[in-house]
């Protein structure tokens, strides 16, 4: 977390929360790789300060590191990334934890 010992005095970061994400809208969703772009500036200003650790919230639909969608959530995925419209998005989040992890 953020510290800082009096009012005015530099604050020390050991970590960054990231939960943010473009439009839902798959024609919205532009520059197709928005999130790792991102993650990529992020991650070069977190190592240029020293910070160590990231958490990134990614939705359902993406996959942890090295694994696939258990079968329930990909038969959901199936359905649903279509008619949501979501899959360049689920795509940038999938590719964001590649990077990270």
């Amino acid at each position: 977390g953020a510290r800082a010992n009096r009012p005015g005095a530099s604050v020390v970061v050991d970590a960054v929360l990231c939960h943010t994400g473009g439009p839902m809208n798959a024609k919205a969703y532009q520059p197709k790789d928005m999130m790792l772009a991102f993650v990529k500036k992020l991650t070069a200003a977190m190592r240029a300060k020293g910070v160590e650790r990231v958490l990134f919230q990614a939705g359902a639909f993406s996959p942890p590191p090295g694994e696939q969608l258990s079968g329930m959530t990909s038969c959901m995925a199936t359905v649903l990334v279509p008619v949501f419209g979501i899959g360049p998005m689920v795509k940038d989040n999938t590719s964001v934890i590649e990077y990270l992890s």
